[in-house]
């Protein structure tokens, strides 16, 4: 019987399921189901999807700073309870922060595959990975644009 030593990355069968902390006023997030709603590989270790999730929460949060100060100020513990708009018991600002911090991520795993794949086709791949790394980010600015009810186009260049 031959044991599998090859150097190729083995699957991660089982994705960590316990809540990411984000402060007290932004949702905490879940790597399970960011790996499940956005279709991740499972041959990506779950230290890089976390690492990806954190990164893409930290630059999401900045970005809506000064939405954050302004429904602080008018009496909202989370933001949760910044708006009360909700579909299907979802609060809708909640899933467009996720929406923003998940496609985030997404478009950094992207990203970051592209610059290791070493297949003889990576330039193609690095082609249609980065439109479709350009496409996660815009979703990530339009989530954003959306919960501070203003233009994309201005979000983009906060």
């Amino acid at each position: 019987m031959m044991s599998d030593y090859s150097f190729a990355p083995k699957a991660q069968l089982v994705r960590d399921n316990s809540d990411i902390p984000n402060g007290a006023f932004w949702p905490a997030l879940n790597q399970a189901d960011f790996c499940e709603q956005y279709a991740i590989d499972d041959d990506l270790p779950n230290a890089m999807i976390k690492n990806a999730l954190v990164i893409a929460a930290a630059r999401t949060n900045r970005r809506l700073n000064s939405f954050r100060h302004q429904v602080e100020s008018s009496g909202a513990v989370s933001l949760e309870n910044a708006d009360s708009s909700t579909v299907a018991e979802l609060s809708v600002v909640v899933a467009l922060y996720l929406q923003a911090v998940y496609s985030d991520a997404k478009a950094q795993l992207i990203t970051d595959s592209i610059t290791t794949g070493r297949r003889v086709d990576a330039e193609n791949s690095a082609r249609t990975g980065d439109e479709l790394a350009t496409h996660y980010f815009a979703q990530a600015t339009g989530a954003i644009a959306e919960i501070q009810c203003v233009s994309a186009t201005g979000v983009y260049l906060i």
